[in-house]
């Protein structure tokens, strides 16, 4: 849609403004986007960052390192630990991605 209070530009050494584009009927086409391979790209970055050049561990990783950390002696506490994980956000709809986390915590 045109913006109702939008101005033309009159452009240097014409009196006449440049002509406003011509509204068109949005179609069915203008509503869609259509995805590649970004769409599994994406989440796979939150695992392998460097694909995108970042030098660091990925999110499933990161998690599993964090939690051999504790050094639990009470197996029902680091089982708890593991159970408390909250998982939060956008990238928390990607199908998958909880069985993901979840596979490289236990490696």
């Amino acid at each position: 849609a045109l913006d109702p209070k939008f101005v033309p530009k009159v452009e240097a050494g014409t009196s006449q403004p440049a002509e406003a584009p011509r509204a068109r009927p949005l179609t069915k086409e203008d509503f869609q986007i259509v995805f590649g391979v970004e769409r599994f790209r994406c989440p796979e970055i939150l695992f392998s960052p460097n694909w995108i050049g970042v030098d660091q561990v990925g999110l499933d990783e990161m998690a599993g390192v964090s939690m051999r950390r504790l050094s639990c002696k009470d197996e029902r506490l680091e089982e708890r630990m593991t159970n408390s994980i909250l998982v939060t956000g956008g990238s928390s709809l990607f199908p998958g991605i909880i069985e993901r986390l979840e596979a490289g915590i236990r490696m």
